[in-house]
C-alpha cells in the first residue's frame, strides 16, 4: 500500500511507553523521523542508499518502493510488513536501520542517531543510546 510521508508531523513524538509495532509502522517511523530532520529529498537518498545496501544480505528489502511525488516521496513497504509481531519484517527493517546508522553516522555524526534514539517506539532499532539493536 503506498503511503506519502508529506504532512506528517509530529511522528517522531516520543510516546509514554514502548509498544510493539509493525515493521510498516517502524518504516514509516524511521523515515518520517529523519525526513523532519535533513529534509525529504535527503532522506530519500539516503533511504535507497541504506535499502540497496542491506539488500545485499536481506533480499526481501528489494521490495520496498520509493518514489518521487509533487510535494516529497511515496514510499510502499511490503505488505506483509503490516502484520504486528512479524519477526521476518522486524528483522528486515532492522537492517534497513543498520545500514542507515551508518550513512547517517558518516553525513552527520551521531545529530540524527540521537534523536531518533528519543522516539520510544523505534528504541527497538535504536536501542535507548542510538546504537543498533
Amino acid at each position: 500500500m503506498p503511503r506519502s510521508e508529506t504532512g506528517r508531523s509530529g511522528d517522531t513524538e516520543p510516546e509514554d511507553a514502548p509498544r510493539e509495532a509493525s515493521a510498516a509502522e517502524l518504516f514509516e517511523r524511521l523515515y518520517s523521523g529523519v525526513a523532519d530532520i535533513i529534509g525529504s529529498p535527503a532522506t530519500a537518498t539516503l533511504m535507497r542508499r541504506a535499502l540497496r545496501n542491506a539488500a545485499a544480505g536481506n533480499h526481501a528489502l528489494n521490495d520496498v518502493v520509493l518514489l518521487p511525488k509533487t510535494l516529497g516521496f511515496q514510499y510502499s513497504p511490503p505488505d506483509r510488513w503490516d502484520k504486528v509481531g512479524d519477526e521476518q519484517g522486524l528483522r528486515d527493517v532492522r537492517a534497513l536501520y543498520r545500514a542507515l546508522r551508518a550513512l547517517l553516522v558518516e553525513m552527520t555524526g551521531p545529530v540524527v542517531i540521537h534523536r531518533l534514539s528519543a522516539d520510544r517506539l523505534l528504541q527497538g532499532l535504536t536501542g535507548p543510546t542510538g546504537g543498533a539493536a
